[in-house]
């Protein structure tokens, strides 16, 4: 069924009427910008370290690339296991092993590009190390169980951008530089057709975007399993990683940690009481189509029922705003408690859509 198109006349300006009577409304319906307040985080010691196995790659002489990851495979193991096998896809077999068909990728033409492209765009990551390290300072605050992970660098020939997995006795954080060469790198070039190399998810294959994109996994992953099927559900579980996304990087632009071009940010912030129209009067926040769902949470250029104006993933920032007012509520709660509160209706109650 095809979705009944959104009343443009409901996010159009107001006239002298309704003006006026937001003006009469003002102070009890609109609301400020809450001042960023911050816990002290200077007494915790993080200082994250990189394995570059992207930068043994880069290595002039053939053999010492070869003798470079053998020496890197013995002392990590867990993360080589899933990277040569699972990523490279590089299964010994007798007729050919495994060490022989990486120097087939080191030597191809296609290989070569790459490793040439993340080594002069990745010449070191000092760039990043202080935001990761004043981000995990914040992450050891918030949740002071867990230990600061351990961090590598590789290369996927533009297959995937990060992984977590299980290194030893704590969390390793996989970053594939080559999904982060963006705006020099035409990702669309490599192949039009690929969904993945779209406008919208291409703006945020920058470098700008690593340290967002490690905490976003962190978060994902404490956040363990998600229940509930419904929009409702799918808006408060993004809205609980962008809480405490904004609680670990406070001092990072919103467009970076929404996703979010400044228009289009500006819009949802200037239509949010709109927005949270559409959705109940398109009767969406119990929908449990998850193709239909993922309209509003997924990446994409529009909300479908929406203003040509509205971005992708406006059922994101709607989820935040939901969050952000239940914890508002609720000040005695810790992060660690609102991860584990899982009851939608709660979270709904307390919600009042802002009017610019």
């Amino acid at each position: 069924m095809m979705t009944k198109r959104l009343k443009i006349s409901r996010f159009l300006p107001m006239g002298i009427l309704g003006l006026a009577l937001v003006i009469c409304l003002i102070f009890v319906q609109c609301t400020s910008e809450p001042e960023v307040v911050t816990p002290d985080v200077s007494n915790i010691n993080v200082t994250s370290q990189f394995f570059r196995l992207d930068s043994i790659f880069a290595l002039s002489d053939l053999n010492e690339i070869i003798k470079g990851v053998e020496s890197f495979q013995e002392q990590h193991p867990e993360f080589s296991e899933l990277y040569f096998k699972q990523v490279l896809r590089l299964i010994d077999r007798p007729d050919n092993p495994a060490m022989k068909q990486l120097e087939g990728f080191l030597s191809s033409d296609q290989g070569k590009n790459v490793i040439a492209e993340v080594a002069e765009a990745f010449p070191d990551l000092d760039f990043i190390q202080k935001d990761l390290d004043r981000a995990l300072q914040y992450y050891r605050h918030y949740f002071p169980d867990q230990e600061t992970p351990s961090f590598y660098t590789f290369l996927s020939e533009y297959a995937i951008q990060l992984f977590l997995f299980d290194d030893d006795d704590k969390t390793g954080v996989a970053i594939g530089l080559d999904l982060f060469l963006a705006p020099e790198k035409d990702y669309k070039s490599l192949d039009p057709r690929n969904p993945a190399f779209s406008d919208y998810l291409t703006k945020t294959y920058t470098k700008d975007y690593i340290v967002k994109k490690i905490m976003e996994a962190l978060i994902d992953d404490l956040m363990g399993e998600k229940r509930g099927s419904s929009l409702l559900s799918q808006m408060i579980i993004e809205g609980k990683k962008g809480y405490i996304l904004k609680k670990l990087m406070p001092y990072t632009a919103e467009t970076i940690l929404l996703e979010q071009e400044d228009e289009g940010l500006n819009w949802m912030k200037d239509n949010e009481l709109e927005m949270w129209s559409f959705f109940l009067e398109e009767d969406l926040l119990y929908k449990t189509s998850a193709r239909e769902n993922m309209k509003y949470i997924k990446p994409r250029p529009d909300s479908p029922g929406m203003p040509e104006q509205a971005p992708g993933r406006t059922g994101v920032y709607l989820g935040l705003k939901i969050v952000e007012d239940y914890m508002a509520k609720n000040p005695s709660m810790t992060i660690e408690d609102l991860l584990k509160d899982q009851e939608p209706q709660k979270f709904l109650d307390a919600y009042r859509p802002k009017r610019k």
